[in-house]
């Protein structure tokens, strides 16, 4: 005698079985609970630090991993571009505290000069009180201090700060058209109410001035080495520009 032919609902399923099998594992495997992720000290060659320990949730654990866990692809590469480019435009602009110097050592602020790198070389506006009328030099420092200090035995103004900058050594002063120290700026012109004026530097980038000492100088500036450095004679104001 034939047996009947299996059902629809009872005729062998490759997915059903995969089901079937499927809920079995669920239904044996063991109840796991949620545990917040726990602060416990790691220590470190040479540190100590805190880590989240691998008890967190799979969730928990990838959250605050980047951009991507909480915005589309397409929007986090916008959103990184933008940080990128205002960051930038951020970074190419310092300003620079302005201060009075005596060979007692720093005095108090006189003004500020905002420095810029453009496509024509580096800016600085200067803007400053108290200086007295007429022409003075100015010009990048080699170091970042305006400290007074020891030149042939006396106290001089703003001596920390070293000579002019001048990577090549070239040891020659011919201002700010190039040729000599690098650190040569165009003089700056004081009226009744002090400095306000904007100059260029074509030989500088940005870089070349961070961490380096702004000065004003006493006298003028005629782009030779006689006299010495165009006449400048002393330090009268100065500013250090930050690193970063």
């Amino acid at each position: 005698m034939r047996s009947a032919p299996a059902s629809a609902s009872t005729r062998a399923s490759p997915w059903i079985d995969a089901t079937q099998g499927a809920s079995a594992s669920l239904s044996r495997a063991p109840l796991v609970l949620e545990r917040k992720p726990q602060l416990r000290p790691t220590a470190r060659r040479g540190t100590s630090s805190l880590r989240h320990r691998s008890s967190a949730t799979p969730r928990q654990a990838t959250a605050g991993r980047g951009c991507h866990d909480q915005l589309p692809s397409h929007a986090c590469t916008i959103l990184r571009r933008t940080l990128i480019a205002t960051g930038v435009a951020i970074a190419q602009q310092l300003s620079v505290d302005i201060n009075r110097i005596s060979e007692s050592g720093v005095g108090e602020k006189i003004g500020t000069v905002v420095v810029k790198e453009g496509k024509g070389g580096v800016s600085f506006k200067v803007s400053a009180q108290g200086v007295p009328k007429g022409p003075h030099g100015f010009h990048v420092h080699d170091k970042g201090d305006c400290a007074a200090a020891s030149k042939d035995g006396k106290m001089t103004a703003g001596f920390a700060a070293g000579p002019h900058y001048d990577p090549a050594g070239t040891k020659s002063h011919k201002g700010p058209k190039g040729g000599g120290h690098k650190g040569d700026l165009p003089v700056l012109k004081a009226g009744e109410k002090g400095i306000s004026q904007t100059v260029t530097a074509p030989q500088l980038k940005l870089a070349d001035v961070r961490g380096r000492a702004l000065m004003i100088h006493e006298g003028g500036d005629n782009y030779t080495d006689t006299p010495e450095n165009g006449g400048g004679a002393g330090r009268v104001a100065c500013g250090v520009v930050p690193k970063g």
